[in-house]
């Protein structure tokens, strides 16, 4: 876990927002390896890895309130407060990292008729993928998330976005109070 999320209240939502990174992260562990497998697999074993693959893609679709809660919520807090130029380029990111996982789940649903060309495309988004959303969750916890907790310093507006995260709702695998000291494998 972060610096960040130790010094932050339980339910605070950016230590709610970065507990959900980590969720994310090794969901993205997971699609790497499973790339790994089907680069040098039989058919039978690509299409068992390819419904894994499906699985955690649609688990990762289901991060899309999280990335609501951000836009809808923190990067537009933020822009009210002058900050305009990380929460423009992490929105741009944001429909990107969309675009991929929907894309990953397409192509990970449907039957396949040619293993290798398969394979190749499949392996070849999981890694872009993959990159791209490492990189782009370092950048909100290691800078977006310390900006918006110099820049909001009023309790009651962190409150009040913490009810509008509420309205929004949660990712599927919402972590549970208490999740950060039981489950020591996930690095944030």
């Amino acid at each position: 876990m972060n610096l960040i999320s130790r010094s932050l209240p339980e339910g605070h939502i950016i230590k709610t927002m970065i507990l959900e990174h980590g969720f994310i992260l090794a969901m993205l562990d997971e699609l790497e390896d499973l790339a790994q497998k089907i680069i040098n697999a039989e058919p039978a074993i690509d299409e068992k890895c390819l419904a894994q693959i499906n699985t955690l893609s649609v688990n990762i679709i289901a991060a899309d309130p999280h990335n609501q809660r951000e836009e809808d919520i923190l990067f537009t807090s933020l822009e009210e407060k002058g900050i305009t130029g990380p929460p423009m380029l992490l929105r741009l990111e944001h429909e990107t990292m969309r675009q991929m996982k929907y894309k990953l789940a397409e192509m990970t649903s449907a039957p396949v008729q040619d293993w290798i060309n398969t394979a190749n495309k499949v392996t070849s988004l999981i890694y872009g993928m993959c990159t791209t959303f490492r990189q782009h969750m370092h950048k909100e916890n290691n800078v977006l998330y310390s900006i918006a907790l110099e820049i909001i310093t009023d309790a009651s507006q962190w409150t009040d976005m913490k009810k509008m995260c509420d309205r929004i709702g949660y990712c599927s695998f919402f972590p549970e109070p208490g999740w950060e000291t039981t489950h020591h494998s996930v690095s944030i």
